[in-house]
């Protein structure tokens, strides 16, 4: 099953849910953070330090980091100074991701309320958490929420800290971030959610509760971007359901969800999100490849128009490999009409992506030649810069991943571009004044031409003709509600030139 596993952005509310008394996600410039302190322990040798890292982070791009890889180490980051004069009920949670638990470390959460910033061996230390080795298992490689720790003991004190100890030799490494200190809501948040088995259609969301949270009712806020939608204009459904499942959405088309606890008599927690993901386009197939449109005169890849893509829930389409091996079971297919004779196809992927460029002899999927493959980067930017094509011809690209196992992320970016001008034997000049629309097509398809439309004929991807006109006068109408959704293209032949394009058809 494709996933794709996203980290959460709590979104407190101090106004409904409490006081915050501490909120340190470590993206500042410095570090460690105004008022914090990396101290050494009694028994550190190592001289190893707390650091920030943009490894890995719960929210944002930055977490604070220990690598214990030499020496003795007994390290202690102690936050700034909390008042809880007038505190009720507050409370402690932390996210921790941790590499290597299996090599043993002591990993420990203290409070204090007599140190004051240079007495650290003398001052009193009350332990409120001490990670086991379960713990650290379930956190390996992977974020997990801690809490919520009572610090009510403090209440009264206008300086309390909390410590973070790291004590080991050579062991592993521990990540913190999103640490919170407020007062306990009466409707505690869910932690952590993921979205997977994305479809054309569909996606399941899923989400686990905060600690201590014992709600069976949520509500999930499901915003459509591409519609124009934002937080709080989405569509607000009440579920028991855990996970919920999004039915009846937008092809190809970018989503945000939400979730928020339902704890009964009108007390509801905050919203926590975005968790965005993206619907499969409906091409998996050759048959069905998405049509771009080739930019010309653009300068680089930055200034390219983006097509947004996904091999999530894609599948195998029977055709090998042809780039450096690999495994093509979840390729995706586009197409393009080349304008200029030399074209960039530029992908950005969160996987090991690869890319492969087909021509063709009948601008159909049915005769296929491979032509050109890029495979280089494990993730990030891939690039095919081919020259020689034939402007006017229709040409197939195909991407996917690598690897046969499923991607965490399998959303992508691709760029179908070219820095030169159409020359005279460009595919622009041959009939200016002809134009299809609209594109993508429902039912009725309007061809609009200076000159009389001698012929009209519609091709599917396999290269079968399925419809045929022959309109002798400067308009057409042409009737596609009996095709079945899908590419098609359209020859068109005007005062003897023939020119093919490519559409889409709901």
């Amino acid at each position: 099953m494709k996933k794709i596993t996203l980290l959460t952005l709590l979104m407190w509310s101090s106004l409904f849910y409490g006081q915050e008394y501490l909120n340190e996600g470590f993206e500042g410039v410095t570090f460690p953070p105004t008022g914090w302190v990396d101290q050494a322990g009694a028994t550190d040798t190592a001289g190893n330090n707390w650091v920030s890292s943009i490894f890995t982070a719960h929210s944002g791009t930055k977490s604070a980091f220990f690598d214990d890889f030499s020496g003795t180490n007994d390290r202690w980051l102690i936050s700034e100074a909390m008042d809880l004069t007038s505190a009720v009920n507050p409370v402690l949670t932390y996210y921790m991701y941790v590499r290597f638990p299996d090599f043993n470390a002591t990993k420990t959460v203290y409070y204090s309320t007599d140190y004051d910033g240079t007495n650290f061996g003398t001052a009193t230390w009350t332990q409120i958490d001490n990670i086991t080795g379960a713990e650290a298992d379930a956190a390996e490689d992977t974020w997990k929420i801690q809490g919520n720790f009572d610090l009510s003991a403090a209440n009264g004190d206008n300086e309390v800290y909390i410590a973070f100890n790291y004590v080991g030799e050579d062991n592993s490494r521990w990540y913190l971030d999103d640490i919170l200190v407020r007062e306990l809501p009466t409707c505690v948040e869910p932690s952590e959610g993921s979205i997977s088995g994305v479809t054309t259609s569909s996606a399941i969301f899923s989400w686990t509760s905060g600690p201590s949270g014992t709600e069976t009712l949520w509500d999930v806020e499901l915003v459509d971007i591409t519609g124009g939608e934002t937080q709080g204009t989405g569509t607000v459904s009440s579920t028991s359901s855990n996970p919920h499942t999004f039915m009846g959405l937008t092809t190809g088309n970018s989503y945000e969800a939400y979730v928020r606890a339902d704890c009964g008599g009108g007390d509801k927690s905050t919203w926590i999100g975005p968790f965005a993901f993206a619907t499969a386009d409906d091409n998996d197939e050759c048959t069905n490849a998405k049509l771009v449109v080739q930019d010309i005169e653009t300068v680089d890849a930055a200034s390219a128009t983006v097509i947004n893509g996904s091999i999530a829930g894609a599948t195998d389409s029977g055709i090998a490999a042809n780039c450096s091996g690999g495994n093509p079971n979840d390729d995706v297919w586009f197409a393009f009409v080349a304008r200029t004779d030399g074209v960039n196809i530029t992908i950005d992927t969160p996987f090991d992506g690869v890319i492969e460029l087909f021509s063709t002899t009948d601008d159909t999927c049915g005769t296929l030649t491979y032509d050109s493959c890029a495979d280089l980067a494990l993730a990030g930017v891939e690039e095919i810069s081919v020259t020689g094509l034939t402007a006017g011809d229709t040409y197939f690209v195909r991407v996917y991943q690598w690897d046969a196992a499923a991607p965490a992320d399998g959303n992508f970016t691709i760029k179908i571009w070219s820095s030169e001008t159409l020359s005279n034997n460009d595919v622009e000049d041959k009939t200016v004044e002809f134009r299809l629309y609209p594109n993508p097509v429902q039912d009725k398809l309007n061809l609009r031409a200076q000159d009389n439309i001698e012929n009209v004929s519609i091709y599917n991807m396999l290269g079968q003709e399925v419809l045929r006109q022959a309109p002798n006068k400067n308009s057409s109408e042409v009737d596609m509600s009996a095709l079945q959704t899908g590419s098609y293209f359209v020859k068109v032949t005007i005062d003897g030139v023939t020119e093919t394009k490519q559409i889409i058809k709901r």
